[in-house]
C-alpha cells in the first residue's frame, strides 16, 4: 500500500530542499563569485606591486653607478691629471674610459656609460654601440634635460638586439647631473639593460591575463599596442563590462604596469571554487535529504500500518488491532484505537444480540400467531358435539386443538425448524378439526418421500398454505359446508433442495390477484381473519434465509390453485423428541 503521507511529506522535502538549495547556491555563489572576484583583482595588483618593484630594484642598481661615479676618487685624480697636464690629455682620457668600463661592470645590467663634463667634454666606455650612445646626447629629450641643473631621467625604453646572439634586448637611458668630490660637475648618462619590462609581460599567470608597461604620458613600451584608454594611476583598480585594470606606478621611472584581467579568465579563475562549493552544497542537500527521508519512513511507518489498520475496521473487521510499540505518541494513538474498536465490537456484538433476540421474538410471534376465531370455532364444535353425547368426537377434536397449540408455543431459539414428519402430523391434526367443524367433502392427499420426513424445515410452512387453499379455494362466505374439492400436498427432494408443493382443484385467482401474490403482496390474508397468511410465511422465510423469492404461486381462475415453496435441504442434527403438554 503505497503511503499518501510519505509522497505528500517527500514531495515538500524535496521542494524545500529544492528551495533551500538553490536559495543557498545564488546567495553563497554572489558572495563567493564577489570574493573570488576580488582575490583575482588583488592577485593582478599584487603582481604588478611585486613587478614594478623588481623593476625599481634594476633602477635601484643603475642609480647606485652614478653614486660610484661622483665618489670614485682614482677617476676623480685621473680627472684632474687630465685637465692638470693637456700634452698628455690622450692618455689621461684612455684611462678615464677604462675606469668608467670598470665601474659599468659592477652592475650587469649597465651596458654603456657617457659622462660629459661642465667643460662639454666627452667621456666615454668602449661599447659596440657607443655611437648610438654618443647619438642620444643629441635627442631631444636629453637637450631639454640641460635646462635644469639638476635633473635625474628615464628615457623611454626601445628594442634593440644584442650584439652577440641578436636577442631582441630593451634598453634605456638614464641621464642625471652629478657632483664629483673634486668639485667637478657633469651629466651621466647609463645606458642599461631593462628587458626585466619584457619579462614580467611574458610570464604572467593565466590567472591575471595580460600586462602592458606604460610611460608617465601613456605611451605603451612593452609589448606593442593600444594604450587602455582608462585611468592609469598608481594602485587604481578600473571595471568595465569587458574585465577589470588594475594599475602600479615606479616612483623611480613612472613607467605604469597596467594589468587587464577579463571577464572569462576571471570566471576561469573562479570556476573551480563556484563548481566545488555548488558540489559540496548538491552532496550535503542530498545527504540531509537521504537522512530525513530515513527519519521520515521510521516515523511515518507507524502512522501506515495504524492507517492500514484504520482501513480493515472501516471495512468492517473489528477483530484487528494495531501493534505498534514505538514510545512516543503515535503508540498512545494505537493503544487509544484498539480501546475503541474493543468497544465497538463490544457495542456491535450487543446489537447484534439484542437484534437477534428481537428478530428471534418477532419470529416467535409469527410462528405463535393464531386465528382467535379459527380456536372460538373450534369451541364452538366441541360444545355441538358435547350436546350431541358425540364424546368420542369431542375427545378427538381436543386432542388435535391441543396438539396444535403445543406445537405453536414450542418455540425458542432452537426449535424454529422442524421435522417433516412433525408438520404432517400438525396439518393432519388441522385438518380433522375443519372435517368436524365443516360438513364438506374436501379431502387432504399427501406425497411425502419416506426420505425427507426426518429433514428439518421451518416450522408452521405447510399449514398456513394449507389453510389459504381450504378457504379461499373451497369455501366462500355464503356456502362453507356445501364446498369439495382436493388439496394435495407434495413434499421431495431435488438436488440438494426440499421442495414443498400445496395444489388445490378450487376457485382459483384471476391473473390481477395472482400477480399481486406473486409482487410479494397478499390481497385477502385480511379477509377472513383466520388464517396467518401468505405474509406470515413471506416475513418467516426472509428472516430464515435472507430472501422470500423461494415462493411460487400458480393459479387459473375455476381451476384452482398451486403453490411452490424451494427450500434448501437441511439434515437433521438429532432425532425428534415427543414435547410435553403447554
Amino acid at each position: 500500500m503505497k503511503s499518501k503521507i510519505i509522497t505528500k511529506m517527500l514531495r515538500r522535502i524535496l521542494t524545500t530542499a529544492g528551495v533551500v538549495m538553490f536559495g543557498t547556491i545564488a546567495v553563497t555563489g554572489a558572495i563567493l563569485y564577489g570574493n573570488l572576484k576580488k582575490q583575482v583583482v588583488q592577485n593582478a595588483k599584487n603582481y604588478n606591486r611585486v613587478s614594478v618593484q623588481q623593476i625599481n630594484y634594476l633602477l635601484d642598481g643603475v642609480t647606485s653607478v652614478t653614486n660610484i661615479i661622483s665618489t670614485d676618487r682614482n677617476l676623480h685624480a685621473i680627472f684632474a691629471n687630465y685637465y692638470q697636464y693637456p700634452k698628455r690629455s690622450e692618455q689621461y682620457r684612455e684611462q678615464i674610459n677604462l675606469r668608467l668600463n670598470e665601474i659599468s661592470y659592477i652592475n650587469s645590467s649597465v651596458r654603456s656609460i657617457v659622462f660629459v663634463t661642465s667643460e662639454q667634454d666627452v667621456f666615454a666606455t668602449t661599447s659596440a654601440y657607443l655611437s648610438n650612445d654618443l647619438t642620444a646626447l643629441k635627442a631631444d629629450w636629453y637637450k631639454n634635460l640641460q635646462k635644469d641643473s639638476y635633473y635625474s631621467f628615464y628615457s623611454t625604453p626601445f628594442t634593440a638586439k644584442e650584439s652577440m646572439s641578436q636577442k631582441p634586448v630593451l634598453f634605456s637611458y638614464y641621464a642625471t647631473y652629478v657632483h664629483l668630490t673634486n668639485g667637478m660637475e657633469g651629466n651621466v648618462l647609463i645606458k642599461f639593460d631593462c628587458s626585466a619590462l619584457m619579462d614580467s609581460t611574458q610570464s604572467v599567470p593565466k590567472t591575471i591575463g595580460e600586462c602592458m608597461w606604460l610611460t608617465g604620458d601613456d605611451k605603451v613600451i612593452y609589448p606593442l599596442g593600444t594604450a587602455p584608454k582608462v585611468e592609469t594611476v598608481d594602485n587604481s583598480v578600473v571595471e568595465t563590462k569587458s574585465g577589470v585594470y588594475s594599475t602600479a606606478v615606479s616612483d623611480k621611472s613612472m613607467w605604469k604596469m597596467v594589468c587587464y584581467t577579463s571577464v572569462p579568465v576571471i570566471w576561469e579563475s573562479i570556476r573551480g571554487p563556484m563548481l566545488m562549493q555548488c558540489g559540496s552544497i548538491l552532496l550535503l542537500t542530498f545527504v540531509i535529504i537521504l537522512v530525513m527521508f530515513a527519519l521520515l519512513i521510521k516515523i511515518v511507518r507507524p502512522v501506515n500500518m495504524l492507517s492500514r489498520t484504520m482501513a480493515r475496521v472501516a471495512q468492517g473487521d473489528f477483530s484487528v488491532r494495531s501493534a505498534i510499540h514505538t514510545g512516543d505518541e503515535i503508540e498512545d494513538l494505537g493503544t487509544i484505537f484498539n480501546s475503541m474498536a474493543a468497544q465497538i465490537q463490544r457495542r456491535i456484538d450487543q446489537e447484534i444480540e439484542f437484534e437477534k433476540s428481537k428478530q428471534q421474538m418477532k419470529y416467535s410471534l409469527l410462528i405463535s400467531q393464531i386465528d382467535p376465531h379459527f380456536i372460538y370455532n373450534t369451541m364452538n364444535t366441541v360444545n355441538y358435539l358435547a350436546r350431541k353425547d358425540r364424546c368420542q368426537d369431542v375427545i378427538e377434536v381436543n386432542s388435535a386443538l391441543i396438539c396444535i397449540l403445543q406445537d405453536r408455543l414450542r418455540v425458542n431459539g432452537i426449535e424454529v425448524f422442524d421435522s417433516v414428519r412433525q408438520e404432517v402430523d400438525i396439518v393432519n391434526q388441522y385438518f380433522k378439526i375443519q372435517q368436524y367443524r365443516y360438513s364438506n367433502r374436501i379431502r387432504l392427499e399427501w406425497n411425502v418421500a419416506p426420505s425427507v420426513l426426518d429433514m428439518e424445515i421451518p416450522k408452521n410452512i405447510v399449514q398456513p398454505l394449507v389453510e389459504n387453499s381450504y378457504y379461499h379455494g373451497f369455501l366462500s362466505e355464503d356456502t362453507e359446508e356445501e364446498a369439495e374439492g382436493v388439496i394435495s400436498v407434495s413434499i421431495v427432494a431435488d438436488d440438494g433442495h426440499l421442495i414443498i408443493t400445496v395444489a388445490d382443484n378450487g376457485g382459483g385467482m384471476d391473473e390481477q390477484q395472482l400477480a399481486a401474490l406473486n409482487g410479494s403482496d397478499s390481497p385477502g390474508e385480511e379477509e377472513r381473519g383466520r388464517h396467518i397468511g401468505i405474509r406470515n410465511i413471506r416475513e418467516r422465510l426472509a428472516f430464515l434465509y435472507g430472501t422470500d423469492d423461494c415462493m411460487k404461486f400458480e393459479s387459473r381462475l375455476g381451476m384452482g390453485t398451486r403453490i411452490t415453496v424451494t427450500l434448501e435441504k437441511r439434515e437433521p442434527k438429532k432425532p425428534t423428541k415427543p414435547e410435553d403438554g403447554a
